[in-house]
């Protein structure tokens, strides 16, 4: 870890969002709700971008005009390499950044927010869909939807007139349906067609009923939800303050995990942010009162099968194969896995859309990766030998066989 005095940092203070170049790992991005955007590279601040050396723009104080406030909020790199920022207080909040060539463009939110400095609270979270859509968690206006792709500008909010629960939102998640979760304090909604989203003039947010105990309820009902993430199987880890940590499947209609203070090693029940590292399935969760983490075993989806392997191969008599699991990793997001003898007698079978983690099967699919606990068609642990194990991307029609060995 890297401490670094406020000296250093460019005297840039109340930090709160980091966005890393996807084009390049080593130049970072941290917004300051203060100062502007702070620029990193290899792991040293370079530069403060502010109102007078760049598009960045500070709020205006009818008593104070000379007063400098650039309180820039969430920000994320878009697949192009540009980077969204969204500032709190100032007619045009949403602004680009393309680090390339050093271009800046703003675009103004005053259709649906008039009155920035009078009406709104400004801004917490922000996604951005594969269709060009910029959705942004507002604190006063619900969620708004802002598009410019092909040329023309549209923009859109959601508010409790379209169900929202209420229009403080805290979070936002687009799942791997393209469906946005939407966090606000008094709980949660689903925006399922966000393709239709500016085209619809009745769209609406749904919640999730859910049944317990043969009773219908909606799911987190007037809870505080502070952040959504989605893991590879599309699953949702779901934090909230008062109520700990939810894990809910894809849907939403199973809490396959609920971890408060009282059942795990949370120092709180007030989640304030979660955080998911894909490449090892570690969840980070941060509270009022500490920081932990959780190896939940899932990871994410690849291209192809250039990457996958099986392991541990060889199995060993020491190994506890229907506990620990064989690992089959770094698997598409539709996947067909079979599993045969050398024979080509079928041992097991599974899909990525249907044999999901958690819900008992012998051979269960977690996003990127799948578990099998060794055991065949007739639930009995399977005998020495080489099994085939045979990939098929749904999507792509590739293939790929592997080969493990199983010792008794």
């Amino acid at each position: 870890m890297v401490k670094y005095p406020y000296s250093d940092a460019l005297e840039a203070k109340c930090l709160n969002s980091i966005a890393i170049n996807p084009f390049n790992i080593n130049q970072v991005f941290i917004s300051s709700f203060f100062n502007g955007l702070l620029e990193v590279n290899e792991g040293v601040p370079t530069f403060l971008y502010n109102n007078e050396n760049s598009g960045l723009e500070s709020l205006v104080l009818p008593t104070d005009p000379n007063y400098v406030d650039i309180r820039v909020g969430p920000s994320k790199f878009d697949e192009d390499g540009l980077l969204w920022t969204v500032t709190s207080f100032i007619p045009k909040p949403l602004k680009s950044y393309n680090p390339s060539n050093g271009e800046w463009r703003s675009y103004d939110f005053t259709a649906i927010v008039p009155d920035e400095l009078g009406s709104n609270l400004g801004y917490r979270d922000l996604v951005l869909g594969r269709d060009g859509t910029k959705w942004v968690a507002s604190y006063s206006f619900g969620v708004i939807g802002f598009n410019n792709e092909g040329g023309s500008q549209k923009i859109k909010n959601l508010s409790k007139e379209a169900n929202l629960p209420h229009e403080y939102v805290t979070t936002l998640a687009l799942d791997n349906r393209s469906q946005l979760w939407i966090g606000t304090i008094e709980g949660l909604r689903v925006l399922y067609n966000t393709s239709g989203f500016f085209e619809d003039e009745n769209i609406t947010a749904d919640e999730i009923i859910i049944s317990e105990d043969g009773v219908a309820k909606e799911l987190l009902f007037k809870q505080f939800v502070s952040k959504i993430v989605v893991d590879g199987s599309n699953n949702k880890w779901v934090g909230t303050v008062g109520s700990g940590l939810f894990y809910f499947s894809s849907d939403g209609q199973q809490t396959i995990f609920h971890f408060t203070k009282e059942n795990s090693p949370l120092p709180s029940n007030n989640i304030s942010e979660i955080s998911l590292d894909e490449s090892n399935g570690t969840l980070y969760i941060a509270t009022e009162k500490g920081l932990v983490s959780f190896k939940t075993g899932s990871s994410s989806t690849t291209e192809g099968f250039a990457t996958s392997h099986v392991y541990p191969n060889p199995v060993r008599p020491g190994f506890d194969i229907v506990e620990e699991k064989v690992k089959i990793k770094d698997l598409p997001e539709n996947v067909n896995i079979k599993i045969t003898d050398i024979e080509g007698n079928l041992v097991a079978e599974a899909q990525s859309r249907t044999n999901q983690r958690y819900n008992g099967f012998n051979l269960e699919i977690d996003g990127g990766i799948a578990y099998w606990n060794g055991k065949n068609l007739a639930n009995n642990v399977v005998a020495s030998g080489v099994y085939l194990i045979m990939l098929s991307d749904l999507d792509s029609f590739e293939t790929k066989v592997l080969k493990l060995m199983v010792v008794r």
